[in-house]
């Protein structure tokens, strides 16, 4: 079968960052290490929270900043 190389966390964020790109966000490199300590590592999490922080950001029009990504994906509260 086919072995797919697992990815590390500069694959990551590259991955993430193009993605986030794709949707019209900006993720900086502070905000992309964020969500890789604090979601899952797999790309699925990442992606499904990258979906959250699309529709938050456009309701809420807001920046994506390391405080915004904790209150949209809860993160730091006890």
């Amino acid at each position: 079968g086919l072995k797919i190389q697992p990815l590390d966390d500069d694959d990551r964020m590259a991955a993430l960052i193009f993605k986030a790109r794709q949707r019209g966000l900006e993720i900086s490199p502070q905000v992309g290490r964020f969500l890789l300590t604090h979601t899952e590592r797999d790309l699925a999490s990442l992606w499904n929270a990258l979906d959250k922080l699309d529709l938050a950001s456009l309701s809420a029009r807001r920046k994506l900043t390391v405080p915004f990504l904790k209150q949209v994906l809860g993160i730091g509260h006890g």
